[in-house]
């Protein structure tokens, strides 16, 4: 059976308490995404070569890199996929341009700046608890608890906006089957 996956949104404003957490993780999410992505540039600055997710976890892990062991671990590992599929972009786009001739300048990602103070954060259903029978999400590693209607959490994301923070919690449910119509005009 076919699903479709849909999202329910909380928005918290600046002034409240869970904004000011929030916040915070954001920001710990744009220093890891800057601290990974100064990290692969580097690297293939050096040596024409891609540095993969695997071995710059292990990196990461083995320099007890302050930013990534702040983050829960499978929240720290969504932000590097991120770059990852970034970099992936860069470089597959890079291919097709070079083939195809274009001379559209194509950037690399970008890092962050101290202006921009926050990018979002992604939490797995692994790195979230649901208290069904209280209607609550909890975020691990945070006092956030969201109140929601979702049983089966499928992830989390916090999306920072200019006066306020987003957090959308995805889940997944069965599309409705369709009425077999013999007359395709039918309305």
């Amino acid at each position: 059976m076919a699903t479709m996956t849909l999202v329910e949104k909380h928005d918290f404003l600046k002034g409240s308490a869970e904004y000011k957490e929030l916040d915070k993780l954001c920001f710990l999410s744009k220093n890891l995404y800057n601290a990974r992505l100064y990290t692969v540039r580097q690297h293939f600055f050096a040596t024409k070569k891609f540095l993969v997710y695997s071995k710059l976890t292990s990196q990461f892990t083995e320099t007890n890199q302050a930013d990534y062991r702040a983050f829960p671990a499978k929240v720290a590992q969504q932000t590097l996929r991120l770059i990852n599929q970034n970099f992936s972009s860069f470089f597959c786009t890079a291919e097709t341009e070079s083939r195809r001739r274009i001379s559209r300048q194509n950037t690399n990602p970008e890092i962050f700046t101290q202006t921009e103070r926050a990018a979002s954060v992604h939490y797995t259903d692994q790195a979230v608890s649901v208290k069904v029978q209280k209607g609550y999400v909890h975020l691990s590693q945070t006092n956030i608890f969201i109140k929601s209607r979702v049983e089966k959490v499928q992830f989390v994301r916090v999306v920072p906006r200019k006066h306020k923070m987003t957090v959308e919690v995805g889940y997944k449910r069965d599309l409705p089957k369709e009425k077999n119509l013999s007359n395709p005009r039918a309305c």
